[in-house]
């Protein structure tokens, strides 16, 4: 007879993304509300759409409504941004109500693993509260982040313009359409704190990103965040693609997507175990 005596359960309550991973997971007594929970999920979870927790069946692998319905999901960085700017930062634009003004990341918040990969982290000397700025990544500071004309957010996320710090901020259009903005200079000298001073090396970043994606032609393949996220696609690739492969920073991206493969596997594995003992 086995005298061990009975191991408690681990966990009462599990989230789960789109694709069926768990990625979080605690004993719930019954005190923890649902703004605290969000909260808390804001620590890990990075995605550049909006998201929600909903309930889900894992008998039928079903999900029903969102929980709780009436949540509010608050991304301080905005509310720092607006702050921190009041108006376009690239045409001056002020509005009272900020309806014809967004923000955008510097650098894509989607690719926290790149952004991690380049010690962007360690760069960031915003003294915000973490919970406000991502989480450990930090890529919702407001280093990360500038204020621009609602029409201006998809052209900047899509590198048609970029901000060169080592011209004085000056901005240049990589395509045609953009000739009301292109040679404006960055409107930076009403933040005063340092720590709230975007940082050029993610300008820089995002410079380049734009030269590679419009202006590169000859010579080896430059490729943006998005086109390796596409080329990675469903999670099958071709690895006979040598326009992509072929490069050193082909072979970096693909090392580093065999070893996040590897850890949410071997993650897997452990929560897999952890729930079956």
């Amino acid at each position: 007879m086995d005298s061990r005596p009975d191991r408690l359960q681990r966990r009462n309550v599990e989230v789960y993304d789109f694709d069926g991973a768990v990625i979080a997971g605690f004993w719930q007594y019954g005190t923890l509300q649902w703004a605290e929970f969000y909260r808390y999920l804001f620590q890990f979870v990075v995605s550049a759409t909006p998201w929600s927790v909903f309930s889900y069946d894992t008998t039928t692998m079903q999900h029903g409504a969102v929980c709780p319905s009436d949540v509010q999901i608050e991304h301080h960085y905005r509310s720092r941004a607006y702050k921190r700017d009041g108006k376009c930062l690239i045409t001056g634009l002020k509005t009272q109500t900020y309806s014809r003004l967004q923000v955008a990341h510097i650098f894509p918040r989607a690719h926290d693993i790149e952004w991690i990969r380049k010690g962007y982290p360690s760069k960031i000397t915003d003294d915000e509260d973490i919970s406000c700025m991502g989480g450990p990544t930090k890529i919702d500071s407001v280093q990360n982040i500038i204020t621009m004309r609602s029409d201006l957010h998809d052209a900047w996320d899509n590198y048609e313009f970029g901000v060169d710090p080592n011209n004085n901020y000056r901005i240049t259009a990589f395509t045609n359409g953009n000739e009301d903005i292109n040679g404006c200079h960055l409107q930076l000298d009403h933040i005063e704190d340092p720590k709230h001073f975007p940082l050029d090396d993610l300008f820089t970043d995002h410079f380049v990103q734009g030269l590679f994606k419009h202006l590169k032609g000859a010579g080896e393949l430059g490729r943006t965040y998005e086109e390796f996220d596409d080329t990675f696609g469903d999670g099958n690739f071709d690895l006979s693609d040598a326009k992509i492969w072929g490069t050193r920073e082909g072979k970096e991206r693909l090392e580093l997507e065999l070893l996040g493969r590897l850890y949410d596997r071997r993650l897997s594995e452990q929560n897999a175990a952890a729930m079956g003992t």
